[in-house]
C-alpha cells in the first residue's frame, strides 16, 4: 500500500508540540493552527502583538548582473526602477494571464533581489524563475539557510525594540533595512499579512528556536497560528493564494489590477489587455454577513432572486465585529458596494452584502 508522503515541518516544529498547539496540514506543510484560541489570537494581533511561524513560506534570492531587469520581464509591478529598499507585491502569471502566484520582493541592490513565495508553489516559482531567467542571474532557493517570523500587532515595534534593540522608527510600509542581532543576519521589513501594523524578519534558520523563545518571553507577545492569521487577513480583505486567487483567475478577475503596471512587458500581459477589453465575466469582491452563521469556501452565491450568480472563496467569523466576513466572485452587476446578495449554506440562506474590502481600518 503507498502510504502518502508526510508533510514537511519548520524548524520550530518541536515548539508548536511544547506549546499543545491544534496542529494541521497546510500546503504540504504541518503547521499551528491555534494554540489558546483563534479568536484569543485574532484580538491580541489587533491590541498587542503575536509571532507567527512563517517558515513554510518560499524564499528565493535573484542576483547577478541584469537581475533585476530580467525579473521585471516576469512579473507584474515594478522591478528594476524600485528604489534599493523597498519592498514591492505583484503576480507571476502564466500566458493565458492566470496567477500563478503572488509574491512579494525586496530590493536589495541594484541587482539584488530577495523573493517570497507562498509555501505551495515555492518549488514551482524557483523552476519558473530558473528557467525563465537568463543563465548569468543566480536563482537560489533559501530553504534550509533562512526562515522567516512575522511579528504583528501594535505592540511589535516596541518589543522588538526591547528585545532585539532594533529601531523600528523610520522604517514605512513596505520598506526594510537589513542589520543584525548580536551578530546575527537580520532582515527586518514593515510587511505582514493582517491589515495591521507590524513586521517581518528573515534570519538563519538556526536561530529560529532563539528568536521564538525571545519574543514568547516578553508579555506583550503570544503565538498565533494560521487559523487567526485567515481571520486577521479577511477582516482586512486580504485575499489567500490556493482560495480566492489562483491559475484559473487573472488581476481582472480578482481585481487587483492596482498590482498590475501595464506601462511594462511581462508574461501575460497581452492576456490581461484581452480580458480588459472583454471585460470580465465575474469580479472578486468581499461581503459582510448579518450574522454569525458558518459560511465556506464553495457555498454559492445567490441574487435577490435566489438565481445562482458566483460562489464564496473563503470566510469566517470575524470577533469583535460579531459577523461573518468573506471574499466571492460573482458578476459586475453584483460587485458594486452595497449591493444585497443571499449565500446558501446546506442548512440555511445567509443574507450578506458586498462591501468595500476591508472592515478592520487600523
Amino acid at each position: 500500500m503507498n502510504l502518502p508522503e508526510s508533510n514537511r515541518s519548520t524548524p520550530l516544529y518541536q515548539e508548536h508540540l511544547a506549546l499543545k498547539a491544534k496542529m494541521g496540514p497546510f500546503s504540504g506543510w504541518d503547521m499551528p493552527i491555534w494554540y489558546a484560541g483563534i479568536i484569543s489570537e485574532h484580538e491580541a494581533c489587533r491590541t498587542k502583538a503575536v509571532v507567527f511561524d512563517t517558515g513554510h513560506m518560499g524564499i528565493i534570492t535573484v542576483s547577478g548582473r541584469g537581475a533585476a531587469a530580467a525579473l521585471d520581464r516576469l512579473v507584474t509591478a515594478k522591478v528594476a526602477a524600485l528604489p534599493v529598499g523597498r519592498a514591492k507585491y505583484g503576480f507571476l502569471l502564466d500566458p493565458a494571464g492566470g496567477i500563478r502566484d503572488d509574491l512579494i520582493w525586496f530590493k536589495r541592490g541594484e541587482d539584488d533581489l530577495l523573493v517570497v513565495t507562498n509555501a505551495g508553489t515555492a518549488e514551482d516559482d524557483l523552476n519558473r524563475l530558473r528557467s525563465k531567467l537568463p543563465v548569468e542571474v543566480q536563482v537560489n532557493s533559501q530553504a534550509g539557510l533562512l526562515t522567516k517570523l512575522d511579528v504583528q500587532g501594535p505592540a511589535a515595534g516596541p518589543v522588538l525594540r526591547e528585545i532585539f534593540g532594533l529601531d523600528v522608527s523610520t522604517l514605512k510600509y513596505f520598506t526594510f533595512v537589513e542589520t543584525s542581532v548580536k551578530n546575527v543576519a537580520v532582515m527586518l521589513s514593515a510587511t505582514g499579512y493582517t491589515g495591521g501594523p507590524g513586521f517581518e524578519l528573515i534570519f538563519p534558520q538556526e536561530e529560529a528556536t532563539s528568536f521564538w523563545r525571545q519574543l514568547l518571553a516578553h508579555p506583550l507577545v503570544s503565538p498565533a497560528g494560521l487559523g487567526a492569521r485567515d481571520t486577521l487577513r479577511l477582516e482586512a480583505g486580504l485575499p489567500l493564494y490556493g482560495m480566492d486567487i489562483d491559475k484559473s483567475r487573472t488581476p481582472v478577475e480578482a481585481a487587483r489590477m492596482k498590482f498590475v503596471e501595464l506601462h511594462k512587458d511581462f508574461v501575460g500581459k497581452e492576456a490581461l489587455l484581452t480580458r480588459l477589453e472583454a471585460g470580465p465575466s465575474q469580479l472578486l469582491v468581499f461581503f459582510i454577513t448579518d450574522g454569525r452563521r458558518a459560511v465556506r469556501h464553495g457555498h454559492p452565491i445567490l441574487d435577490l432572486s435566489r438565481k445562482e450568480a458566483g460562489v464564496v472563496t473563503s470566510a469566517a467569523f470575524i470577533p469583535g465585529l460579531n459577523k461573518v466576513v468573506g471574499m466571492g466572485y460573482v458578476g459586475p452587476a453584483l460587485a458594486h458596494p452595497g449591493t444585497d446578495v443571499i449565500i446558501k449554506t446546506e442548512r440555511w440562506e445567509v443574507k450578506a452584502t458586498v462591501a468595500a474590502p476591508g472592515v478592520n481600518k487600523k
